[in-house]
């Protein structure tokens, strides 16, 4: 992995130097050495521009003042971690701003880096300090510069502001830090592209997470439950993208004036700057609503309205009223959130982080972000104790309580889903939707890989961090709670789907669904929202009986879809399928070339037969010219007349369903002939 190096520096909000406006400001000290990661001695000398400056500088994190140690031209030689701030100061002009590299040599890093350098007391005075206060309100003023290893200078270096963030996981040893851009420290954005992956090339905020609830469990879970489904690169398009707005993050270890202080995660702040950012909206076109009420942005009058509505409305069965529900929220996303956190087994919502925003307009429906996963995996159950890896709490039944008032399902929390429960529609899309996750992104062996590819990740600096912050019983702790992870991975899937057979009536039970194409190069078969590739087919899954489930089959260039081998599917190329057991459904296509004898400067239309393989009828699907004069033949294999001719116009055609009820199986040919040739098409009918 390629490492990046950050490094922040706490200094206090006021500098306690005053001087008139108008006066001179002295020249900044010039580093002739970059701060970053060194394997070996560094050598850093300080000049300054400014005749006559004296520079002056401190090594424990302090802001240099002009008491501090004065600078007498020797260059520093670094062999170890060193925090080097310095000032420059001149007769009768104001000190030079100052300026601050941080030097890590000797250490070795697979995970970007982190230094923050401070003065102490703004993170650990007993009465101001952030990390000490740390429910308090409180905000230093920090220096943060970014190093990769491409450039020699940092890719931004600049004031922001810092705060504790977190509730219950800020009271860990190790807090979660949120970094915030601000125009009244000279810059509104970090100018940075954070996190590759997006194309945002700056950022008003940014978080430095300390695992929350996860701390020293696992230390990614948020992380790695989150990219189960933002993260698809190993499944390629075989699921449609989930409608979910998640955040960023990348990997990253933290310094604190020069202390190795942990394994911190890099994520994206969810809040009203993610909203305009992903969105490209103005701060007063949006409102963004938390929880039961909690207002972030723009007011809480639309979603009153609608809560309202809500409580004294029922009968969603009904599809107008329902469609109507669907025009004040983004229903896909809503679904795809609820499936999310129901597989997750979350325990920690609904009633609780829970942040919705619409845009402030007549068109403008509430979306749902998707964020702090950390009671999921069976890390935290009520009834359960900690991190049990219990896969069988049924999440789904909690949701759809309308009894408690109490976190983590208050009624509240719950009306929009057990309002849309009502709707037959929205339990079949929940079902089949929950279906496709299940056989695709939350395969038990999809899980496992990722959980492996997330410990290798990890594992080269989880041990230094464990002996920082859990008494360094890496081996017998960490690995075991992956394990205890992944043996809810395994069995998650089998209960999630017994939820549904207790809470939609519709599904009776679980068939396996195998789908093909004939022939292969034919074309493909969607499932709902799956879509194998031809390379993928045969493809199976598991559904639910008695749940309509839609398929589609797509034909490749040069082929023609022919109709289903379940005949009772008709011929459309779209159309729902109701499991009753276990299944193998065939996707017939037949290649668009034809047959043609006795043509005279003639082209046939393309035309298909459907279904093919028939069983009763048979149906002429193309584009003949309206006053074409055809005549219609049914042969059997050895050219014999089975059934017409028929004379029909080209307008005709397409409404002609010969009878095939009383014809044995076999192979059969349907031969069309105008004044310039004929053409002939195979088909088969099956008894």
């Amino acid at each position: 992995m390629i490492s990046h190096f950050f490094t922040i520096i706490l200094i206090p909000i006021s500098t306690g130097i005053a001087f008139s406006q108008g006066t001179a400001i002295t020249d900044p000290v010039q580093f002739s050495t970059a701060g970053g990661m060194y394997t070996g001695t560094v050598e850093v000398g300080l000049t300054c521009s400014t005749p006559g400056a004296a520079i002056r500088f401190t090594l424990d994190g302090r802001e240099p003042d002009s008491s501090a140690a004065l600078y007498d031209g020797m260059p520093f030689l670094f062999d170890s971690i060193a925090v080097l701030r310095a000032r420059a100061f001149a007769v009768g002009m104001a000190p030079s701003r100052v300026v601050t590299h941080s030097y890590l040599a000797g250490v070795e890093h697979s995970f970007p880096v982190v230094s923050l350098a401070f003065d102490p007391a703004a993170f650990f005075d007993a009465d101001t300090g952030i990390y000490v206060k740390y429910l308090d309100d409180l905000t230093a003023v920090a220096n943060i510069e970014m190093f990769v290893p491409e450039a020699n200078d940092a890719v931004f270096n600049q004031l922001v502001a810092v705060e504790i963030q977190g509730s219950a996981s800020a009271s860990q040893p190790q807090k979660s830090l949120e970094i915030s851009a601000k125009g009244s420290l000279g810059n509104p954005t970090i100018a940075y592209p954070l996190f590759p992956e997006l194309s945002f090339e700056s950022y008003k905020r940014c978080v430095l997470r300390n695992g929350g609830q996860d701390w020293c469990v696992l230390q990614f879970r948020d992380e790695f439950a989150a990219g189960l489904l933002t993260d698809r690169s190993d499944m390629g398009d075989l699921l449609a993208a989930p409608a979910l707005y998640a955040q960023a993050w990348r990997p990253a270890v933290l310094y604190l004036n020069g202390k190795y202080w942990g394994i911190h995660n890099i994520r994206e702040r969810m809040n009203r700057f993610y909203v305009q950012q992903h969105f490209n909206w103005s701060s007063d076109a949006f409102d963004l609503v938390d929880n039961f009420g909690s207002v972030s942005n723009g007011d809480i009058a639309a979603w009153n309205d609608l809560f309202g509505y809500l409580t004294q409305t029922t009968g969603f069965d009904n599809d107008s009223l329902f469609e109507a529900l669907e025009q004040q929220i983004d229903g896909q996303n809503f679904l795809d959130y609820c499936v999310f956190n129901i597989y997750l087994e979350n325990e920690d919502w609904p009633g609780n982080n829970v942040r919705r925003f619409r845009q402030r307009s007549p068109e403008g429906k509430w979306r749902w972000m998707t964020y702090d996963l950390d009671f999921t995996f069976g890390l935290f159950q009520q009834n359960g104790g900690w991190n049990t890896g219990d896969a069988s709490p049924d999440a789904l039944a909690r949701l759809l309580d309308d009894t408690t008032q109490v976190w983590p399902n208050p009624d509240w929390a719950t009306l929009l889903f057990r309002r849309c429960w009502q709707n037959a529609g929205f339990r079949r899309d929940f079902a089949n939707r929950l279906a496709d996750m299940l056989n695709t992104a939350f395969l038990p062996a999809r899980v496992s890989d990722r959980l492996n590819a997330f410990r290798t990740l990890y594992q080269p600096e989880i041990t230094k961090h464990y002996e920082r912050w859990w008494f360094g019983n890496y081996d017998s702790y960490w690995l075991a709670n992956i394990e205890t992870t992944r043996q809810f991975a395994f069995h998650r899937p089998d209960y999630v789907r017994q939820e549904i057979l207790k809470a939609v009536p519709e599904a009776s039970g679980l068939a396996e669904l195998e789908i093909k194409a004939n022939p292969p190069a034919g074309g493909r078969v969607e499932v709902n929202t799956v879509s194998p590739t031809a390379a993928q087919l045969p493809w199976s899954g598991i559904y639910f009986t008695g749940v309509a489930l839609p398929v589609r089959a797509i034909a490749n260039p040069g082929y023609l879809f022919t109709g289903w081998s379940d005949p009772d599917l008709g011929i459309k190329d779209s159309t729902n399928i109701v499991l009753s057991g276990n299944t193998v459904l065939v996707a017939n296509f037949e290649k668009e070339d034809t047959v043609t004898t006795h043509t005279a400067n003639m082209e046939w239309p393309v035309f298909s037969l459907y279904p093919n393989p028939a069983d009763k009828t048979l149906t002429i699907k193309g584009k003949f010219a309206e006053n074409a004069e055809v005549s219609v033949r049914i042969l059997d294999g050895f050219s014999r007349q089975i059934a017409g001719p028929w004379r029909l116009t080209g307008r005709e055609i397409n409404h002609v369903s010969p009878d095939l009820s009383g014809l044995p199986g076999g192979v059969y040919f349907l031969k069309i002939e105008g004044v310039n040739g004929a053409v002939t098409r195979k088909f088969l009918v099956v008894r």
